[in-house]
């Protein structure tokens, strides 16, 4: 098998998988924040043990990391990250499951 076959084989069999993760791991709190060193949010849905990372949003990337916490597979309520400082603009959460970002969120940051 050439690389070029497996690489299409390897992609038609992670490629569904990649899908499922979208819809079985997601932030459900609405998109709007205050600003503060510990930000609330909400319930996030997980599909495996994994991390939520939030950024300083930067050029609508994720820029400075901010804050991690560990959530556990399925529902996690109530998880609130603390930050290194409280934000001046826009977040970024990304979760992170098996070293793959299987959801994304961007939150508005409203000033106290």
């Amino acid at each position: 098998m050439t690389r070029t076959s497996l690489a299409l084989a390897l992609a038609a069999v992670l490629g569904p998988a990649t899908l499922a993760s979208a819809e079985t791991s997601y932030f459900a709190l609405t998109p709007r924040l205050e600003r503060s060193t510990v930000i609330d949010l909400g319930t996030v849905r997980a599909e495996g043990a994994g991390i939520v990372n939030v950024y300083l949003r930067e050029g609508g990337q994720p820029g400075r990391l901010l804050g991690s916490v560990p959530v556990t597979a399925g529902a996690n309520m109530d998880v609130r990250v603390p930050l290194s400082a409280a934000p001046t603009r826009d977040v970024i959460a990304e979760l992170v499951v098996n070293g793959q970002i299987v959801a994304t969120r961007t939150y508005d940051v409203a000033a106290r």
